[in-house]
């Protein structure tokens, strides 16, 4: 009979250690999900910490861009002179942009002048050109130093004067001017391939705006010399008028950069070929003394030329 109560006794035993050691495993179970719950949390935590501290971030961002460029300028003059094509003279035109970055985009404010001038052999005379560009842009880039293709968008707003003059050289020529201010919308795209190990890139971007505005167009043909002569033109007849206009604009670019990450700051030198085109449209005047006269007032501008740009994220 010792034998089986030993035997029964042993199983109890058994059990007993069983059921613990179930127990024992259940509660080591439960406190290392607790445990890998609230490592998940933390982690979760810290993330959304980290990205809404990147979100909160901003950088700034500078550039500065300088132009070496040569534009062709036609103004259809008059029903007798016809239209006068002006070859204007290589001059610099420089660029300068400020604003931040923020997860990805830039929003900057760039402000652009440009001045030359040139003789015209149809015209024995001297044109003018001044141009002036504020822009308000966002724009989206892939990051400069990663390897392979990238693109490059610009949406924005754009505000420009531009002023055209042609001061012929004899004394009772025509003396005419054009000034025209406008606003209207600005859109660009680009693309590039980087080359990470190096930091070179290639790239080529266009963009181009459409602006309204009002265009004042001025025209004399006094003798400024001699007012009292007799000669052709020398009883003034001065115009002044002012119309509702608008303005087309392109502009394409390919070049080179160079890229290269400083520990908080990256730094990108470029520089490549341009060209520029815009076109300008207004209605025809007519003199007031001379009906059958009238002033051409459509204008069309090509220019070419090389750049270099310094760009600066801090």
């Amino acid at each position: 009979m010792r034998f089986p109560r030993l035997i029964f006794g042993f199983i109890i035993a058994l059990l007993v250690w069983q059921i613990g050691a179930n127990a024992q495993a259940q509660e080591v179970d439960s406190t290392t999900i607790e445990t890998a719950l609230e490592r998940l949390n933390s982690t979760k935590k810290q993330e959304d910490k980290h990205e809404l501290e990147d979100a909160a971030t901003w950088t700034l961002y500078g550039a500065v861009e300088v132009n070496w460029i040569r534009p062709t300028l036609a103004t259809p003059r008059n029903t007798v002179s016809g239209d006068v094509t002006n070859r204007l003279d290589w001059s610099l035109s420089p660029r300068i942009s400020l604003g931040a970055d923020m997860n990805g985009y830039t929003f900057l404010t760039s402000y652009q002048f440009f001045s030359t001038v040139g003789d015209n052999s149809s015209l024995a005379g001297r044109a003018h050109l001044d141009e002036h560009f504020l822009d308000f842009d966002v724009k989206g880039e892939s990051p400069t130093l990663r390897d392979g293709p990238g693109g490059l968008w610009v949406l924005g707003l754009r505000l420009a004067y531009f002023g055209t003059s042609i001061h012929p050289f004899a004394s009772n020529s025509e003396h005419i001017r054009n000034d025209f201010a406008g606003i209207g919308p600005r859109l660009g795209f680009g693309g590039s391939w980087t080359f990470a190990s190096t930091g070179l890139q290639v790239f080529a971007r266009a963009d181009g705006s459409f602006l309204a505005g009002i265009d004042v167009v001025f025209a004399d043909d006094h003798d400024r010399n001699d007012p009292s002569s007799q000669a052709l033109g020398a009883q003034s007849n001065p115009l002044e008028e002012k119309n509702a206009a608008c303005l087309v604009t392109g502009h394409v670019e390919a070049g080179v950069a160079w890229s290269h990450r400083f520990e908080e700051t990256e730094l990108r030198l470029a520089g490549g070929y341009e060209f520029e085109w815009w076109r300008f449209f207004a209605p025809t005047i007519k003199e007031p003394l001379q009906p059958s006269v009238t002033i051409g007032n459509d204008i069309w501008l090509r220019a070419r030329g090389i750049f270099v740009r310094c760009e600066y994220h801090f």
